[in-house]
């Protein structure tokens, strides 16, 4: 399995800590639909999927609450 990103880490440690068996990677040239995944999620899946989701929101919180400090500097 290669490959980087916050995704990738979380996999690995449900690897690591035998929460899952294995996580089926596909080749980057075969596509899947979104809706195909999602029918498919598990409840691990979701787990990753929704801390990610939450991680997401709070970096982009945290960019506008910057953005939003140096403009009233200016």
């Amino acid at each position: 399995m290669s490959g980087g990103g916050e995704e990738y880490k979380i996999r690995r440690k449900l690897i690591e800590n035998n929460l899952v068996e294995a996580i089926l990677v596909l080749p980057q040239d075969m596509s899947v639909s979104y809706t195909h995944l999602r029918a498919h999620e598990t409840v691990l899946d979701l787990v990753c999927r929704l801390l990610l989701e939450k991680k997401k929101k709070k970096q982009t919180v945290e960019v506008k609450m910057r953005e939003h400090n140096k403009n009233l500097k200016h």
